[in-house]
């Protein structure tokens, strides 16, 4: 197994992603963003001989005192997805050596993967051999909703619960219309209504920036993504920012207006967003994080409601894992994380 930089184009990289599951995060246009932000980027590849059996993007995150650690978001990505198979495995080692050796140079402290997997069909215990163990704290939500978006609109609306086809139809009664688009303006309706969201439940949200690059990145320059939202009357109510990517489509983002706990916009937009990516040729929808308990209480309560609204199938997906290069360190990496995160989020970064 022979470890590179990835000896293909923009449009190569996509290509292996879409026929070998590979997520947004592990996109080109997606590391374009991280490195606007000051981040590192290696496109790595592990080759069998003519065959690329595995792609990496390995984002580098510099750190205070020369150091950093190395990053692949939902990925690596190896060949049909499929972790089992041997000679992937081989390619994930030999990409893995690689990085050690890199880590001593660089002053990495750590690798953190994040596989883009179903934890049941993930060899956890061949990786834990390798020495990976549980991130302490998840970047991607572990446990989400899909959307199985292979049968016809009638059996998608099918699957829903009762109260999620109630709520599109009464939408469409209602008259509430649905576009899409991403332009500047689009993205300056998705906004308010995100921001008023966040202010009005009291949630930590992203700066206009960070979506401003999203809609560069992924949406113009990749045309992996759009805004749908949702009008009543000339004035809009709700919307979301949807991408596309092979056979997933992702709701990362969204937001309402109080108006909207009349019309049910929100369900009409998710709706409309799942027909177009049907159109598109996805055979499923990402709703997403939702919190791992039941309990009513739980600030996520509502939020996972809706969302479970559209489809009962919920899939936990295989957690953050990471590698130390340097123990000791780590740990006090892992604590100092911990506090910038919680920083970040408050200032929207």
């Amino acid at each position: 197994m022979k470890v590179s930089e990835f000896s293909g184009t923009k449009e190569d990289w996509t290509d292996f992603l879409v026929h070998n599951r590979g997520g947004l995060l592990a996109s080109w246009e997606w590391a374009q963003l991280k490195e606007s932000h000051g981040w590192k980027i290696r496109r790595l590849q592990v080759a069998d001989g003519r065959t690329i059996r595995l792609v990496a993007p390995v984002l580098q995150k510099p750190l205070p005192a020369g150091y950093c650690f190395f990053y692949s978001p939902e990925s690596p990505i190896v060949q049909g997805g499929d972790w089992h198979d041997r000679k992937n495995q081989q390619a994930f080692e030999a990409l893995h050596e690689f990085l050690k050796k890199d880590a001593g140079p660089e002053k990495a402290l750590l690798y953190k993967i994040d596989p883009h997997q179903a934890a049941e069909e993930f060899p956890m215990s061949w990786l834990a051999k390798l020495g990976f163990r549980d991130a302490i704290e998840d970047v991607q939500a572990p446990v989400v909703v899909h959307v199985d978006l292979k049968g016809s609109e009638e059996e998608i609306l099918a699957g829903m619960k009762q109260s999620g086809r109630r709520h599109v139809r009464q939408a469409e009664k209602r008259g509430v219309t649905v576009t899409h688009g991403h332009t500047p303006k689009d993205l300056a309706v998705f906004y308010a209504l995100h921001e008023t969201t966040a202010k009005r439940q009291n949630i930590t949200y992203r700066t206009k920036e960070y979506f401003e690059e999203i809609r560069r990145f992924i949406m113009e320059e990749g045309g992996k993504g759009t805004f749908f939202t949702g009008w009543v009357d000339g004035h809009a109510v709700a919307s979301i920012l949807v991408t596309f990517l092979g056979e997933e489509s992702i709701y990362l983002y969204g937001g309402n207006d109080v108006a909207d706990h009349n019309v049910y916009a929100s369900y009409l937009v998710q709706w409309e967003a799942m027909r177009e990516a049907k159109r598109r040729g996805c055979t499923f929808y990402n709703m997403t994080g939702i919190s791992q308990t039941e309990d009513p209480n739980d600030a996520w309560a509502g939020l996972r409601q809706f969302k479970l609204k559209f489809s009962s199938n919920i899939v936990s997906l295989v957690a953050a894992r990471d590698y130390p290069y340097k123990p000791v360190r780590y740990q006090l990496f892992q604590q100092a994380d911990r506090v910038r995160r919680k920083l970040a989020k408050r200032s929207g970064l």
